[in-house]
């Protein structure tokens, strides 16, 4: 079941839950956009009791930038380590034929797209 709100995030596209985890008592949901092609992007939203989920302002947090990629951001895997949320992801190169893999890291109290900074290179590929 995909929760209310998260479907209207992104009207072009059908939103897929990737990864939840739990913050201060309170469950933050990363899903992606999907069948956008280069204009795939991590969305966020959170919930107090799991249920009712309210879908962040500033999403998408993620849309990777350069010209090493095509500009899409799938597969969210999110992992809380000391005061820091990293957030790995897959991307393609510009021609799609390569799945790479990239990271960021943001303080866990501040989750925006704003927070998780500029990427200049894959971590994987």
């Amino acid at each position: 079941m995909i929760p209310d709100g998260v479907k209207a995030s992104r009207k072009a596209s059908t939103s897929v839950p990737a990864i939840a985890i739990v913050l201060d008592g309170k469950v933050h949901l990363f899903y992606q956009t999907y069948g956008n092609g280069t204009k795939d992007t991590i969305c966020h939203t959170t919930s107090d009791d799991g249920i009712h989920f309210d879908r962040t302002t500033d999403t998408p947090i993620f849309r990777p930038a350069g010209s090493w990629n095509c500009g899409r951001a799938i597969d969210a895997e999110a992992r809380v380590i000391g005061d820091e949320l990293f957030m790995y992801w897959a991307t393609r190169d510009p021609t799609f034929k390569i799945q790479m893999l990239g990271v960021h890291s943001a303080p866990s109290e501040a989750i925006s797209l704003r927070s998780f900074g500029s990427n200049d290179a894959p971590v994987l590929s």
